[in-house]
């Protein structure tokens, strides 16, 4: 054998002899869109096809596990990726215990669906451990604020504006160290605001404009402002200062999750 085929014959052996890492999309969470997708219907029946689920609208995976971590589906006018989607049966598959599959999600926001998007808020979505940013902002939201919400340790933006959300602020949304942002505004909430709000060291922005109660509608209450009751919190009531504070926190790529929530830092 030639000396000069010497590394190439090397080479060849090394391939051979070395374990290829080949990442798959995690059975789980196709399980999990495969499960969403067949109770959402609607568009999403024809846009969410086959078992590709990164490549599919809406859905940004992890460049190394390729497992979900984003789900973002709205009717903004100016999104480029979801272009007028609608859920023919509303909440149905997010209601379904699969959605507890995706439990490398960390954003899930599916806005502006009003009325299709109707009922209570699904339970299972308290079982995400790596949720940061949950925005189901303008549907036709129903019912309390799930108290297991409380649960979501990471949780960094909570969006569930303008719906038809009732009842009280559980002391346990409230409490969340990691909190930066709270939008209740153009609810039906009517109790008084917990008053471990005021205690929220990290808070940079609540608003809760157009609710019921008095002591809940009111315009902006930001942070931080650690070891405080509420009435000592600042409140701004002006559409700049609000604007001002949401650009200050939801950054990222403009075409990803649009006008509402990219990425909070």
């Amino acid at each position: 054998m030639s000396l000069m085929m010497l590394p190439l014959l090397i080479t060849s052996i090394l391939l051979l002899i070395t374990p290829r890492r080949c990442f798959v999309t995690a059975s789980s969470d196709i399980a999990a869109i495969t499960t969403l997708t067949k109770s959402m219907g609607g568009a999403i029946s024809a846009a969410w096809v086959g078992t590709e689920v990164c490549e599919m609208l809406g859905i940004v995976c992890d460049p190394n596990t390729l497992r979900i971590i984003d789900i973002v589906l709205r009717t903004d006018e100016g999104s480029d990726r979801n272009s007028k989607l609608h859920f023919a049966k509303g909440w149905v598959g997010l209601s379904s215990d699969s959605i507890c599959l995706l439990d490398q999600l960390t954003t899930l926001i599916v806005t502006d669906y009003w009325p299709s998007i109707s009922g209570e808020i699904p339970p299972y979505i308290a079982s995400l451990p790596r949720l940061q940013i949950l925005d189901l902002s303008e549907n036709g939201i129903t019912d309390e604020i799930p108290t297991g919400m409380g649960k979501l340790s990471q949780l960094v933006v909570l969006d569930l504006a303008d719906n038809q959300i009732r009842g009280s602020i559980p002391p346990s949304v409230v409490e969340l160290s990691s909190m930066k942002l709270l939008d209740i505004s153009n609810n039906r909430i009517s109790s008084e605001i917990p008053s471990e709000m005021g205690k929220m060291s990290i808070l940079s922005l609540a608003t809760m404009r157009g609710n019921h109660s008095s002591t809940v509608n009111i315009d902006t209450v930001t942070g931080p402002q650690p070891d405080t009751d509420l009435s000592r919190l600042h409140k701004h009531s002006t559409q700049e200062m609000l604007l001002q504070l949401f650009h200050g926190l939801r950054r990222g790529p403009p075409d990803r999750h649009g006008r509402k929530i990219a990425q909070a830092k």
